[in-house]
């Protein structure tokens, strides 16, 4: 797992707007997404947009699009699904 210093490094290096790094953040400190969850590849992805006005709502995407692949996860057996937290 990289570490937080490791995701700011790379937002500084592809040039990540401010303001969608401030909205990760914000989504990681609230407990909506975890560092683990955000690979490079969607740093990338994120950082193409250019702007906060672009990148913003497709970070928004990227985040229901991460709870509903986590949502859908196999359950360990007596897990109950209603438990799982999901945007």
């Amino acid at each position: 797992m990289k570490s937080a210093n490791a995701y700011q490094k790379k937002f500084k290096n592809v040039k990540l707007p401010y303001g969608v790094q401030y909205e990760i953040a914000r989504y990681v400190s609230t407990g909506h997404l975890k560092f683990s969850d955000l690979i490079f590849s969607d740093v990338d992805e994120l950082a193409s947009h250019k702007t906060n006005e672009k990148a913003a709502p497709a970070l928004h995407n990227l985040v229901k699009k991460k709870a509903r692949e986590k949502a859908e996860e196999p359950t360990e057996p007596g897990e109950d699904d209603n438990q799982k937290g999901v945007l």
